[in-house]
């Protein structure tokens, strides 16, 4: 017993530790804005929930199995997410808060208790205990594959679209500092503004071959991703994407993932930009023209 205790504080303190590092550094960034009403907030909403669903499992068994009540444990995670949350919202730069947050931390610490109550019985189940987590397990791994190959089929949805434009106010994306000279998809030209013929488009972006190019000239290096091409769809957002994030070249387009608000598989060149530092983009020494390309 003395043994499980002393473990636990130490998981719980490796586990505060790792929250207060993971929700309380600054990030550099827009400054913080009220959602209005969300739970789960933001084109990546479910990965951000998933995270603040896990990040308290570790403190709340550790707590847990050092000795305190059950109910305490799952209102300490609940005061601890309150206070890290008006800390992001009051000082912490760079942060969001909203009350998916606190949800999601409270379950976590909720699930963190069963999972210490219950540890035996995962590890050292009884024969027909065991047969019905294997079973189980089964199951999961079977709904995972289907789930996965449901999840990479593309997802073009019947909207407005328009080419080469990023809502200004749009979280997630850079400017690129280069020039796109020029693009096309499938060999016909992507303008700036509203894409006159969509029935071609959703039928070219769902169909076996998708190839979008384009000319630019090269500019400094940005950390999120800048498009030189891109089509963007009024209300579900970005359809598909060709552009640079620090020196790589990234290639997406949208699947069933955006529907469940999971980041969208990329396809990837490291290195695939020189490096430019702002200081030599003058008019005295201009920018190097290029092409890239990315498709299905």
């Amino acid at each position: 017993m003395r043994r499980e205790r002393a473990a636990g504080a130490l998981l719980a303190a490796a586990g505060l530790l790792f929250i207060l590092a993971a929700t309380l550094t600054p990030i550099a960034g827009a400054p913080y804005r009220l959602p209005e009403r969300c739970v789960i907030c933001g084109s990546y909403g479910s990965v951000d929930a998933f995270n603040n669903l896990v990040m308290f499992v570790p403190l709340a068994a550790g707590l847990t199995l050092a000795g305190l009540r059950r109910w305490l444990v799952v209102l300490l995670g609940f005061l601890l997410t309150c206070v890290i949350e008006l800390l992001q919202v009051a000082v912490i730069v760079g942060r969001d808060a909203n009350l998916g947050d606190i949800l999601a931390n409270t379950l976590g610490a909720g699930l963190g208790v069963l999972l210490a109550a219950s540890w035996r019985r995962w590890l050292l189940p009884a024969p027909l205990a065991a047969r019905r987590l294997a079973a189980a397990a089964a199951a999961a791994w079977l709904l995972m594959i289907a789930g996965t190959g449901w999840a990479l089929e593309r997802d073009v949805p019947r909207a407005d679209y328009v080419g080469q434009m990023v809502p200004f106010d749009e979280d997630g994306y850079s400017y690129y500092r280069g020039q796109t000279i020029g693009a096309t998809i499938n060999g016909r030209p992507l303008a700036p503004g509203p894409v006159g013929d969509v029935g071609w488009l959703r039928r070219t972006l769902v169909g076996e071959r998708v190839a979008v190019d384009a000319v630019v000239t090269t500019g400094s290096l940005p950390q999120r991703l800048a498009p030189v091409a891109i089509v963007w769809a009024a209300g579900p957002g970005e359809v598909v994407a060709l552009g640079q994030r620090r020196r790589d070249v990234v290639f997406r387009v949208r699947q069933h993932t955006a529907r469940v608000r999971l980041r969208p598989p990329s396809a990837v060149i490291a290195d695939g930009f020189p490096y430019v530092p702002i200081a030599l983009r003058s008019a005295l020494a201009p920018a190097d023209t290029m092409r890239v390309r990315g498709g299905v």
